[in-house]
C-alpha cells in the first residue's frame, strides 16, 4: 500500500477537527425549520444535483434562459439553508448564493419528486411555488457568457446584480474589478434595459453632476458625496471580452457604439437642517415631489450599468408615482428594507462534537447518564481490543476492516 494513502489516527482526528471548524463557519445557523412556510424570501439557496438526475442535460446546453415559468416541472428547483443540511446533507449541492422572492422547493413533486422534506408535512408535495423565477444560474451557469462556474478552478472576479441577482465577470461587465469591489451595489445592463425607471435614475444622476459642476464653475469630475455612478460601456469591447471569456459566450447585439467609455459620478444634495421640524418638512416634501420629473431616461440602446455606494437607496425618489412604478415592476425592494433572511443562530455552532456530547451527558438524569458512560466505556474497550493487534504488528487498518468490525457489532446487538 502506498504510504500517501495511509492516515494515522492523529491525522484523522486533526482532519475531523478541521472539518468541524469549517462546518461551524459555513453553517452557523440552526437547520430545524424549512423556510417554505415563511413564503417568498430573499435568502440563500441551493440546488440538489443528487436529487436532480437530469441536471447534466442542462449543464451541457449552451442555452442561457431555459424559462422562468415554474410550470416547467422539469426545471431544477432550489432548497433553503435548513433543507440543504437536514434533508440533503450527504448529497452533491450547487450553491446559488442569494436570490430574492423565492420559496423553498424541497419535497415538492414538480421539483423533487423522489425526496420528502423532513421539515415539512407530506401534504405540501403537491404544492407549487408559482412566484418562483428560475434562470440559468439554477443549472450552474452565470453571466452573459453563460459560463459554468466551478469554485475549484474559476478564480475570475464576479459581481452580483442588486436587482436580478445574477453574477457577471468583470471583463464581461467592462468595468475594472477595483471599481466594482468598492461599491455596495451593482445594477447590470440587462436590468437598466428592462426598466425605464432605472434609466431615469441614470439620467437624473448625470443631471445632478452637471448642475454641481456648473455651480462650482468646474469642468472636472466631482468626487464628493458620490452615491450612484452611471457607466456606459462600449459594446464592441464587451463582445470581444465575452469571446475571450469563452465557454459558450453569448454575444451582445450592438445597436449603438459609444465612442468611448463614460464614467459619470453623481452626488445627492445635502440639506443643512436646523431642527427636527425642518427635517420632517423636507422628508414630506421629498415624498410629494418627484426627483425625476421631466427627466428623460437614458436611451435603451445604451449599455448602462449603475454602480452604487453605501446609502445609495436613500438618494432614490420616494414619491408616490415612483413607488407605484416600482411596485408594478417588482422593484419595490429598492425603496424598502431588503434584508437577507438568516436562520436563528445555533448556540452550539462554536462547539466541537465532543463538547456537545459532554453537555448532553451532563443534562441527563443520573440513571441515564450512568448507563451512557458504561456503554461508552464498553465501546472504547472494544475499539481498543480491535486495534491492538494492528498496532503490535504494524499492519494498516483498512476501510474493509472497520466495516467488518461494525457489522459484527451490529450482528451481536441483534442476536442479544
Amino acid at each position: 500500500m502506498n504510504e500517501e494513502d495511509v492516515t494515522t489516527a492523529v491525522e484523522f482526528l486533526e482532519h475531523q477537527s478541521a472539518l468541524e471548524a469549517e462546518a461551524r463557519e459555513q453553517y452557523p445557523g440552526k437547520f430545524e425549520r424549512c423556510t417554505h412556510s415563511l413564503g417568498y424570501l430573499y435568502q440563500e439557496l441551493y440546488v440538489c444535483k443528487t436529487c436532480t438526475p437530469d441536471l447534466s442535460v442542462f449543464e451541457k446546453s449552451d442555452q442561457k434562459d431555459f424559462g422562468i415559468n415554474c410550470e416547467s416541472d422539469w426545471y431544477p428547483g432550489a432548497i433553503c439553508y435548513a433543507c440543504s443540511i437536514a434533508c440533503h446533507a450527504d448529497h452533491e449541492l450547487l450553491e446559488l448564493w442569494s436570490k430574492r422572492g423565492f420559496r423553498c422547493d424541497c419535497g415538492l413533486e414538480n421539483k423533487y419528486p423522489t425526496k420528502q422534506c423532513s421539515l415539512q408535512p407530506k401534504d405540501l408535495k403537491t404544492d407549487k411555488n408559482i412566484l418562483n423565477k428560475y434562470t440559468h444560474n439554477f443549472v450552474g451557469r452565470y453571466c452573459w457568457c453563460n459560463a459554468i462556474y466551478d469554485p475549484d478552478s474559476d478564480d475570475s472576479y464576479m459581481a452580483q446584480c442588486s436587482v436580478c441577482c445574477d453574477w457577471f465577470h468583470d471583463k464581461c461587465i467592462g468595468i475594472e474589478r477595483e471599481m466594482l469591489d468598492s461599491c455596495e451595489g451593482f445594477i447590470c445592463r440587462d436590468c437598466t434595459e428592462k426598466h425605464a425607471w432605472l434609466r431615469k435614475v441614470g439620467a437624473w444622476a448625470l443631471q445632478e453632476r452637471q448642475s454641481i459642476e456648473e455651480a462650482a464653475g468646474s469642468t472636472g469630475p466631482t468626487q464628493t458625496g458620490s452615491l450612484i455612478k452611471p457607466i456606459i460601456v462600449d459594446k464592441l469591447k464587451l463582445n470581444e471580452a465575452a469571446e475571450s471569456q469563452g465557454k459558450n459566450a453569448s454575444i451582445v447585439q450592438t445597436k449603438r457604439q459609444p465612442e468611448e467609455t463614460v464614467d459619470i459620478e453623481t452626488v445627492t444634495k445635502k440639506s443643512k437642517l436646523e431642527s427636527g421640524a425642518d427635517q420632517k418638512k423636507v422628508v414630506e416634501k421629498t415624498k410629494a415631489e418627484c426627483k425625476f420629473k421631466d427627466i428623460e431616461p437614458i436611451s435603451p440602446g445604451a449599455c448602462l450599468h449603475l454602480l452604487c455606494n453605501a446609502g445609495w437607496k436613500k438618494s432614490l425618489c420616494q414619491c408616490q408615482e415612483c413607488q407605484d412604478t416600482l411596485k408594478q415592476s417588482d422593484l419595490k425592494f429598492l425603496l424598502e428594507a431588503d434584508e437577507l433572511y438568516e436562520p436563528e443562530k445555533d448556540a452550539d455552532a462554536g462547539k466541537s462534537l465532543f463538547e456537545c456530547g459532554m453537555e448532553r451527558l451532563l443534562s441527563m438524569n443520573r440513571n441515564d447518564a450512568v448507563d451512557g458512560l458504561q456503554a461508552y466505556n464498553r465501546f472504547r474497550d472494544e475499539i481498543k481490543a480491535f486495534l491492538e493487534p494492528y498496532a503490535a504488528s504494524g499492519k494498516v487498518v483498512t476501510a474493509n476492516d472497520i466495516e467488518k468490525f461494525f457489522q459484527e457489532k451490529q450482528l451481536e446487538r441483534v442476536t442479544q
